[in-house]
């Protein structure tokens, strides 16, 4: 038996991982050198048992988790079937990482013939999510929305208005990871404005799903600035346009929520400017076809990358499952350390992108 595990460097060396009567047979050799230790030693390991095993090792190394791991190993196991959908991991990253791992198994047993991280191969691949934007997009679209603003200093109240909300709603779906439901505005009292921390419900029953969201200082900044914005707005339309007149009557003094909305007309009724309705003009007006909901997946990628906490990232984005649950009774995640925390990652993150907080009419 234990010729066998002596003579492992040439047993797959001209192994053809396409070729499927190879891999069978390899799988039949492995399962036999399996077999063979475990009546030895009294163990019980078999070949799921060893994969799952570097597979969490995997999760726990630095700009890794359980789905990107997961990703790697080809499973879906349903503890992160939700957040793999969010995940984007680069091939090259993922098999240096799993070298890593069994490099440190095999040092923990004083064994020699560690995989050489300078064969890493398939660098160009990236595995997951096919709807996170690269930097490069995000950057270019920031830019056009913000010279979007700019332009309109001399057009219509209509024009800069609606250009400016739809500013406003890209900075606070990149800042936050909000979720493509609804318009991505918070109520007044949902937001502290000195711990920078907000509370956003975007999913579901409303008693569980809603989450504590770390707001960056560039977003708090656009969000007094866009609430400043619709006064102005409401002292030249409120008298004239019901609707609007409605919407801001309370200047949010109940803790209402300043929407962010579309002006078709100064007499028409207002427009939520809803996901759908965001797509349609960035679309149209920026050739921006990548779903609105990108954000997140951006967001995700972006954070990860920056050695974040997986923890924390899934807190932000509001992913977990029963028992899992960051803000739940017997959680110990203190709000202001998860605000704390994530300080260190996304204003550097915000600002590299080009996001800036703009002034409305106000």
């Amino acid at each position: 038996m234990f010729s066998y595990v002596k003579a492992r460097p040439y047993l797959f060396s001209n192994l053809d991982p396409t070729d499927a009567t190879c891999l069978k047979d390899a799988y039949s050799l492995l399962r036999r050198i399996l077999g063979e230790l475990n009546k030895l030693s009294g163990s019980r390991l078999s070949l799921g048992r060893i994969s799952s095993y570097l597979m969490f090792r995997m999760a726990e190394a630095h700009q890794c988790d359980l789905p990107s791991a997961m990703l790697f190993f080809g499973r879906n196991d349903k503890i992160a079937r939700t957040r793999i959908h969010y995940t984007l991991a680069s091939s090259h990253q993922l098999e240096a990482t799993y070298r890593n791992c069994c490099n440190r198994l095999l040092d923990s047993l004083d064994r020699t013939g560690k995989y050489d991280l300078n064969e890493v191969t398939n660098s160009e691949y990236y595995l997951g999510t096919p709807f996170c934007p690269t930097q490069s997009t995000v950057k270019k679209i920031t830019r056009e929305l913000q010279a979007a603003v700019h332009s309109t200093a001399k057009s219509t109240l209509n024009h800069r208005h609606n250009l400016y909300a739809l500013y406003t709603a890209m900075l606070i779906s990149f800042g936050t990871g909000f979720r493509a439901i609804h318009d991505p505005s918070m109520k007044e009292v949902e937001i502290d404005f000195d711990f920078g921390i907000g509370i956003i419900s975007d999913k579901g029953d409303v008693s569980y799903r809603s989450r504590y969201v770390y707001l960056a200082p560039v977003v708090l900044e656009q969000i007094s600035y866009y609430r400043q914005h619709l006064q102005v707005v409401y002292g030249l339309l409120g008298v004239t346009n019901p609707s609007l007149f409605d919407m801001l009557k309370c200047l949010d003094y109940e803790g209402l929520p300043l929407n962010l909305f579309w002006i078709k007309g100064e007499l028409e009724p207002l427009e939520l400017l809803t996901p759908g309705a965001a797509k349609i003009i960035l679309n149209k007006n920026h050739q921006y076809s990548i779903p609105i909901n990108a954000g997140r997946h951006y967001l995700k990628y972006r954070l990860l990358n920056d050695g974040c906490s997986p923890e924390l990232i899934e807190a932000q984005l509001g992913h977990w499952e029963n028992g899992q649950e960051p803000w739940g009774q017997f959680s110990n995640l203190d709000p202001n350390d998860f605000t704390k925390q994530m300080a260190n990652y996304l204003p550097d993150i915000l600002k590299n992108d080009g996001w800036q907080a703009i002034r409305g009419l106000g």
